[in-house]
């Protein structure tokens, strides 16, 4: 194992063409104007000071950089502690690649996404900062399996801050602070998603959405709250065949304060256990009628949410040891509290002290945007007008008191089959 020093000046590239499995790359502060191609693998790659800037941009008269790392069909590679901005597609992007690390780097204003693990398996995400992207802070895409996405702070994206794609199994979003996105905080359109211990908070549609061909998946634990939609919601298949988030476990979470419901269960045969959800502008727990049948909810707490704290319009729902103050129909509540406070703080705030909320701040680095609250249509994947530089939502927005359409400018991204996995766990002692 050799260890290359990167002065500025010097490239990146160069030391990963000459480096060897096992070898270690140490890049000090300066300003790299480069894209990163990576085919060999368990190599690192690390940032030594807390200024090792990668810029896409060159200046007015050459193209973005497509990536500042592209991790193309490799293992085992670490990408840790670099600032990247300004690529014209994702920040760093792993193709077909498995157990790579991308660690504790900030990236901001890429076309895409920051982080893309695509057709990859068993990599982490861990400890990075990704705000005011193009798309999704954070995605998994395109048939991987085992990704992790753990204590990241994902911010102020154009569409949703994590988003993993359909058709995969075992994805773990964990531990991560979500805030401020311009769609979801968290959209889970696969099965067997773990989503865990998350704080997710003021985002543009629902705070949590797992769609449909979620099933089998978790969300446990998790702090929700000033969504301008749903706090969490279960959607249904559109097509109302048996492929929707059913078979869902939403326990120990905290919703409140979210402009529609704390909690929206359109899908059946879902457990609702132990959640904490109160000050909600329409409903604590909504149970939708046309699909929302044969789910069990046992021991939630519900208080002070506008409309009714539990609100049953489906068939076949048992209710049992549910603490509220009002339901529909009534004698839904029983008397008992059994869920802990909502202030409690979640198993993940022990483990790292809490990122500030952008939204919170006077310094606003885009402008505050409020919009348009319960819109009938959902957004699973954007909406794209005839100038395919533009992605355009039917919600009006607000922002710095001037009203606008909510339109992102972003490059066109193709719809595709997705597939993803993600596991959260140790990190595999086999990896090699």
């Amino acid at each position: 194992m050799a260890t290359q020093i990167v002065q500025p000046g010097g490239s990146i590239q160069t030391a990963v063409d000459y480096a060897k499995e096992g070898d270690l790359i140490l890049v000090h502060d300066g300003v790299y104007l480069e894209q990163v191609v990576i085919r060999t693998n368990y190599i690192r790659i690390v940032a030594t000071g807390h200024q090792v800037v990668m810029k896409g941009e060159y200046d007015v008269l050459h193209p973005l950089l497509p990536h500042a790392f592209l991790l193309d069909n490799v293992k085992g590679v670490e990408i840790k502690g670099f600032q990247i901005l300004c690529y014209s597609n994702d920040g760093i992007h792993v193709r077909l690649g498995a157990f790579n690390r991308i660690i504790a780097n900030k990236i901001s204003r890429c076309g895409n996404s920051a982080i893309n693990f695509a057709g990859s398996d068993g990599n982490l995400a861990y400890q990075n900062e990704v705000r005011y992207n193009g798309m999704a802070g954070i995605e998994v895409s395109q048939n991987g399996s085992s990704n992790r996405i753990i204590e990241n702070t994902s911010q102020q994206n154009d569409w949703n801050g994590i988003t993993i794609y359909e058709e995969a199994q075992n994805n773990t979003v964990a531990c991560n602070t979500v805030d401020c996105n311009e769609e979801y905080g968290v959209a889970a359109h696969a099965p067997d998603t773990f989503i865990y211990g998350n704080k997710i908070k003021s985002n543009g549609l629902d705070g949590i959405r797992i769609s449909h061909k979620s099933a089998n998946s978790m969300v446990i634990g998790n702090h929700v709250s000033d969504n301008k939609e749903n706090g969490i919601e279960l959607e249904p298949n559109s097509g109302g065949a048996l492929l929707d988030s059913y078979n869902t476990i939403v326990q120990s979470n905290v919703s409140s304060e979210n402009l529609c419901a704390g909690i929206q269960v359109s899908s059946p045969l879902n457990i609702l256990e132990s959640n904490c959800v109160y000050s909600n502008k329409k409903d604590g727990i909504a149970i939708n009628g046309k699909f929302g049948n044969r789910n069990i909810l046992v021991f939630n707490d519900l208080k002070h949410n506008v409309s009714y704290d539990l609100h049953n319009s489906g068939v076949s729902n048992q209710f049992y040891g549910n603490h509220c103050e009002s339901s529909e129909p009534p004698h839904l509540c029983s008397n008992k509290e059994h869920c802990p406070s909502p202030h409690q703080p979640n198993a993940c705030e022990t483990k790292k002290k809490e990122h500030p909320s952008p939204c919170s701040k006077g310094d606003h680095k885009k402008p505050h945007c409020t919009c348009s609250s319960c819109t009938s249509s959902h957004h699973k994947t954007p909406h794209h007008s005839n100038d395919w530089n533009k992605k355009c939502c039917s919600s009006s927005c607000t922002c710095d008191g001037r009203k606008k359409d909510k339109c992102c400018h972003n490059k066109h991204k193709k719809e595709q089959n997705w597939n993803i996995h993600s596991h959260y766990g140790q990190w595999p002692q086999n990896e090699r």
